[in-house]
């Protein structure tokens, strides 16, 4: 087991490193780490454990070969519709399937001559991928008799050779996923298919189907028990003779959107992500019950109309979400189509204090904001050390960005590495103390790792008080996670003026207590500002620098009481992979100034 707050040895870079060179990641001082844990951490730590245990002893015991009879029982007999699959699709890919090759999750195997599912798969998020079955949509949006064939091929691959409970194809999540994609594209693989194909095809969907029935209770917390929610309403609603399960289904959905989605409509995880993923599910679900006259659950509706805002909430300038807590590259084909389905067509809420996040939105200037404590430990393999972080925009033009969750072309062969940076928080548009962070990951090869490093500790108490007068906006906000580890507590204060040209801000460092730091505390700081990779940026004095945006603008960074630096950094969120880009950078010793004062300004 190692816990990292990635400088509590000396060996972690603490710049962003250009993209040619790999991140330092500290894996020393275990041992100091493991002295310092509190009752509260230890108590966390036996919970995931005992969890995680108990999760793999129930799945052995219960689908040891002896007792595959618990997924036997009557085969359904057909498919009363398919649901909408509304992702982005290429129908371009499905020449390079028909070809051998199948690129997933930023990995590509040749598979010429040979069943996908029978090679070493270069990456577990490769198969993952594979056995999700999603990329069926891509045969299908290329309308080829030779896709059909193709789509069938694979399909009765699977179900001959991976098709065992005991398969790691058939941890919950994927099993869902896989259920969904089936059902959404029943129509490419059984439209004029033999009748042999249709009956095994039948057979596994009805064994996938009891398996989630058997599985869900024990299923993950956060989204995997939520996509096997949604996954047995999809089966209720589509299957024939399935009727006397939709009701059951959809209180058992309508649980888990109650425990998940949030008054303001944001996701227990605190990921923007998951709001995409969630809706890209529950909209086609909500139609094809329509489609069968059948009502949806109260809770459904509620969640979809509370999660809806939520898509304009994150979204900058550019149309792209923010990067906060697990968020990476946008679907911004995927949005579009999302949006098409909210007929209020409403402004996004600006205060969103059940997820944590504020926003500022005054003429052509967008700024997001991070004001949340920690998500629960079981829904945390997602969140950032990135807390009082903000991007901001300026129309189309980015300008201080987060550097996101790396895709998988940044993510390559060390892929843990590049996932441990991008939730550091030096990553972030925030403040550190001795380039640590203000979160602790728990890292364990013991924990399944397809559900990442849980949060152990971090900010719990953070406030936040917004104000607007006359036009202006203000947002005060503080958080403890450097209390355990220093005994300080930042604070940060941001305003936009009423025409959005003047975006001004305070940093402070507070004792536990509130008080002021004596001057001779021996902790340095680093404020950090990451700039868009589109934005250039040139020191025209020792606290002052300009800032040339893409469409022509131009924006001052001033210091009012420190010396400024640009220093490198990294994008890691692009769709592309990972792009140079500059941050600026502010550091000190702890107590030496009260506050930090700054100001981005917009030139005329």
């Amino acid at each position: 087991m190692r816990v990292s707050r990635d400088r509590q040895g000396a060996n972690k870079q603490h710049k962003c490193p250009p993209v040619s060179r790999q991140p330092r990641v500290n894996h020393g001082e275990t041992e100091a780490l493991s002295a310092s844990f509190t009752l509260s951490d230890r108590l966390k730590i036996v919970r995931l454990f005992v969890f995680d245990g108990a999760t793999t002893a129930f799945r052995h015991i219960s689908f040891n070969p002896l007792m595959f009879w618990r997924l036997s029982g009557p085969t359904a007999e057909e498919l009363l519709i398919a649901p909408q699959d509304i992702q982005t699709t290429d129908p371009t890919l499905a020449n390079e399937f028909y070809s051998g090759y199948f690129s997933f999750a930023g990995k590509t195997a040749n598979c010429s001559g040979v069943s996908p599912f029978e090679i070493i798969p270069p990456s577990e998020a490769w198969y993952r991928e594979l056995v999700e079955f999603g990329w069926l949509r891509h045969l299908r949006a290329s309308r080829t008799e030779i896709s059909r064939v193709q789509a069938r091929v694979h399909v009765d691959d699977w179900i001959r050779l991976d098709s065992k409970p005991t398969s790691r194809a058939w941890n919950v999540e994927s099993a869902a996923t896989r259920v969904m994609s089936w059902l959404c594209h029943s129509p490419l693989l059984l439209e004029g298919c033999e009748h042999p194909f249709y009956r095994r095809f039948m057979k596994s969907l009805t064994r996938q189907e009891r398996y989630l029935r058997l599985m869900y209770k024990d299923a993950p917390p956060g989204l995997p028990r939520l996509k096997a929610a949604i996954a047995l309403s999809y089966a209720s609603v589509c299957i024939a003779g399935y009727d006397n399960q939709v009701k059951s289904a959809g209180k058992r959905l309508s649980r888990e959107l109650e425990n998940q989605i949030l008054p303001d409509g944001g996701h227990i995880s605190r990921n923007p992500e998951a709001i995409i993923r969630i809706l890209a599910l529950l909209l086609p679900l909500r139609q094809a019950i329509l489609t069968r006259n059948f009502v949806p659950e109260q809770a459904l509706i509620d969640a979809i109309d509370r999660m809806m805002p939520m898509l304009r909430f994150f979204r900058m300038g550019d149309g792209n979400f923010a990067h906060f807590n697990g968020m990476g590259d946008t679907p911004a084909d995927l949005i579009a189509t999302m949006l098409a389905y909210d007929d209020t067509a409403a402004s996004p809420v600006l205060n969103a204090p059940h997820s944590g996040y504020q926003r500022f939105q005054i003429n052509d200037t967008t700024m997001v904001m991070d004001t949340g404590a920690l998500p629960p430990e079981g829904v945390s393999s997602d969140a950032h050390a990135g807390c009082l972080s903000f991007e901001l925009s300026c129309g189309r033009d980015r300008i201080v960005v987060n550097c996101g969750r790396p895709g998988h072309r940044v993510v390559g062969n060390d892929g843990t590495v590049w996932l441990q940076l991008a939730r550091s928080t030096a990553i972030h548009s925030t403040l550190s103390i001795n380039d640590q962070s203000s979160c602790r990951f728990l890292e364990s090869e013991r924990l399944d790792r397809t559900r990442g490093v849980p949060v152990l500790s971090g900010p719990k108490n953070v406030k936040a008080d917004r104000k607007s007068e006359e036009g202006a906006v203000t947002v005060t906000a503080s958080h403890d996670g450097y209390v355990p580890s220093f005994g300080l507590k930042h604070v940060r204060t941001v305003s936009l003026t009423s025409d959005g040209n003047v975006f001004s801000g305070h940093d402070s460092l507070l004792t536990a207590k509130d008080k002021q730091v004596a001057p001779g505390n021996k902790n340095n700081f680093q404020l950090r500002f990451h700039l868009h990779p589109a934005v250039s940026a040139f020191a025209s004095s020792s606290r002052t620098i300009e800032l040339s945006l893409p469409s022509g603008k131009r924006w001052l960074f001033s210091s009012l009481n420190a010396d400024v630096g640009i220093e490198d950094s990294i994008a890691l969120a692009d769709v592309f992979g990972s792009k140079n880009c500059k941050q600026i950078v502010i550091e000190g010793q702890v107590g030496e100034l009260p506050q930090i004062d700054w100001v981005f300004q917009r030139l005329s």
